[in-house]
């Protein structure tokens, strides 16, 4: 049996060392010394200075759109489903354009048809670099500041990622990051927010922590959405291995192309960034031949996942008619992402990959 993930999991040394901190100080949660540690480290290690550790990369979005004030916004229609329940939670009304069919984003061609024929009232991008893969940042950036609207792109995937060496998380308002125990790097629940600079990290930091302030004075609404000291444990001792984890995700990736280049559908990459291992998505020609990947993974016991199964531009986030979207329906009929992680051997990827093909024979 090969599944289809198997998360990471930190030296038991260094957790312990962690641990044993937070025991003898009795400091659980509350901007412990650990999420500040965690935050500061991942602020060095990621090359962005303002990163918040929170408790999920879900209530991130949910903070980045309040803090920005977004009422109305158009999103990605083939993305994680919290990428649009957070908007249907904050009762923000929520249009979607389609993807591009090679990068799986959102569309920057569909992005301004729909902006263009008079959908003013928008005041909010929120975008989703899928499976890792940079948005055309350079596209949306123009396209924000054509319209005067927000961008808030959803880095659940984009770990470590980079366009032209600087980091993914220096583009648009805000991004949130997902440190989920299925993500590149996790915190076993978690995420963390990347603000523009110092005023709206403060905000930031007020918003997660009730609206209170460093002084303890209440000075607007908030929520709780502050990282656990046992949480940031975890993603300190995680972040000492990271490289090597990292490293060899890599590698199975780049093995899995190997095999699939001009055999199956693969997701086209930003031409000036390169894949975190994140993710492992092929895509089939018809619906009927990933049923036959599928009916031939499980006959060998391999785990998949259809990540992702919903076109989310339907009637339980979309509001009103928002424009068709076949490239996504197209993509959430096709993909199946295959097994990517750590314990994986590249051994096994030859033999995920053979099943797949012979499957399509």
């Amino acid at each position: 049996m090969i599944p289809y993930y198997v998360p990471t999991v930190p030296q038991i040394e260094l957790l312990t060392m962690y641990l044993q901190e937070v025991h003898e100080r009795r400091w659980f949660t509350n901007f412990g010394p650990l999420s500040e540690k965690l935050g500061l480290e991942l602020s060095k290690f990621l090359g962005h200075s303002h990163l918040l550790p929170v408790s999920s990369c879900t209530n991130g979005l949910m903070t980045c759109l309040w803090m920005l004030g977004c009422k109305k916004v158009v999103t990605t229609p083939f993305s994680f489903v919290a990428t649009s329940s957070s908007l249907k939670w904050m009762k923000i009304e929520t249009h979607y354009v389609d993807i591009d069919p090679k990068t799986k984003n959102i569309c920057p061609i569909a992005l301004e048809h729909f902006l263009s024929k008079g959908n003013v009232n928008v005041d909010g991008i929120v975008a989703t670099h899928v499976y890792g893969n940079p948005c055309d940042v350079d596209a949306i950036k123009r396209i924000a500041l054509q319209y005067g609207i927000h961008v808030i792109y959803d880095a659940a995937h984009a770990f470590d990622v980079n366009v032209r060496g600087k980091s993914i998380l220096s583009y648009g308002d805000c991004s949130a990051l997902s440190f989920h125990a299925t993500k590149l790097f996790h915190t076993v629940e978690g995420g963390a927010i990347a603000l523009a600079g110092h005023a709206e990290f403060e905000e930031a930091r007020k918003a997660v922590n009730f609206g209170i302030d460093r002084k303890g004075e209440i000075e607007n609404v908030g929520i709780n959405s502050k990282m656990s000291e046992y949480h940031a444990a975890a993603g300190l001792a995680q972040l000492a291995n990271f490289h090597k984890v990292k490293h060899h995700r890599i590698a199975l990736y780049n093995r899995y192309l190997k095999h699939f280049e001009g055999r199956v559908g693969l997701q086209q990459w930003h031409n000036e960034s390169a894949p975190n291992g994140a993710y492992m998505p092929i895509f089939l020609n018809t619906v009927q031949e990933r049923k036959f990947v599928i009916q031939s993974l499980e006959r060998n016991n391999i785990g998949f996942r259809l990540y992702f199964s919903k076109n989310l531009n339907c009637s339980l986030y979309s509001y009103g008619k928002s424009p068709p979207t076949p490239n996504a329906t197209n993509a959430c009929d096709t993909v199946i992402c295959l097994p990517l992680y750590y314990d994986l051997t590249l051994e096994q990827v030859d033999d995920i990959a053979k099943v797949v093909l012979k499957a399509l024979q």
